[in-house]
C-alpha cells in the first residue's frame, strides 16, 4: 500500500497549526498526483496620538493553480484563490486612537486519480481568521476599521471511471466603528473563525 498524506491546516493568528491525515492508495494506483499549500497573512496597526488624521490601507490576493490533462479521459484541475483587504481610517483632536487588524488563511489541496481505473481521491481544507480592535482615549477621536477575507478552493478530477469534484468558499466582513468626546474611552473588539475539510475518494 502506498499512503499520501493531506496536512490540515488550521490558521491562527499567531501561528499556522498542522494535523496529518494519511489516505491508503492501492498499490495498483497509476495516474496523477497534484498537491497546492497556501498560506497567508497580514497585519495593519494605525496609532494617532493628539494629531489630525491617519489612515492606512493594505490588500492582498493571491492565485494558485494546477492542471493535468493526459489519455483516456484524465483530467485533474484544482485551484486556490485568496482575497485579503483592509481599511483603517482614524480621526483625533487631542486624542489617542489606536486601530489593529490581522488576518489569516491556510488553505491546502491534494488530489489522485488513477489512469482509466476507478481510483479518485481529493482533499481539501480551507481555514480563515479574522481580528479587529480599536481604542479611544483622551481627548475627541474617532476611527473606522474594515477588513475582508475571501478565499475558495475548487478540485475537479476525471477519468474513463467518471469524475469527482468539490468546492469550498468563505467570505468573512468585519467592521469596526468608534466616536467619543474628550474624557470618554472606548474600545471594540471582533473576531472571525471558520475553518472546513473535505474528502472523498472512490475506488
Amino acid at each position: 500500500m502506498k499512503k499520501f498524506a493531506t496536512l490540515m491546516m488550521i490558521c491562527a493568528l499567531s501561528a499556522v497549526a498542522m494535523a496529518d491525515t494519511t489516505i491508503s492508495i492501492p498499490d495498483s494506483f497509476a495516474g496523477v498526483f497534484q498537491t497546492q499549500a497556501n498560506t497567508n497573512g497580514i497585519v495593519n496597526a494605525v496609532t494617532l496620538e493628539h494629531g489630525t488624521s491617519a489612515s492606512n490601507t493594505v490588500t492582498l490576493m493571491v492565485d494558485d493553480a494546477q492542471h493535468v490533462e493526459d489519455d483516456c479521459y484524465v483530467v485533474a484541475d484544482q485551484g486556490i484563490v485568496t482575497d485579503l483587504w483592509q481599511v483603517s481610517n482614524t480621526c483625533a483632536d487631542c486624542g489617542i486612537v489606536a486601530t489593529s487588524q490581522e488576518l489569516g488563511n491556510a488553505a491546502t489541496q491534494w488530489q489522485l486519480v488513477g489512469n482509466s481505473v476507478g481510483i479518485k481521491a481529493q482533499g481539501q481544507t480551507l481555514a480563515l481568521e479574522g481580528l479587529q480592535t480599536v481604542t479611544k482615549t483622551e481627548g475627541t477621536g474617532s476611527a473606522s476599521v474594515l477588513q475582508t477575507g475571501i478565499t475558495s478552493q475548487d478540485q475537479y478530477a476525471a477519468n474513463a471511471a467518471g469524475f469527482a469534484s468539490e468546492s469550498a468558499d468563505v467570505t468573512a466582513i468585519q467592521m469596526s466603528n468608534v466616536t467619543g468626546e474628550p474624557g470618554t474611552t472606548a474600545a471594540v473588539g471582533s473576531a472571525v473563525s471558520t475553518t472546513t475539510s473535505q474528502t472523498q475518494y472512490v475506488y
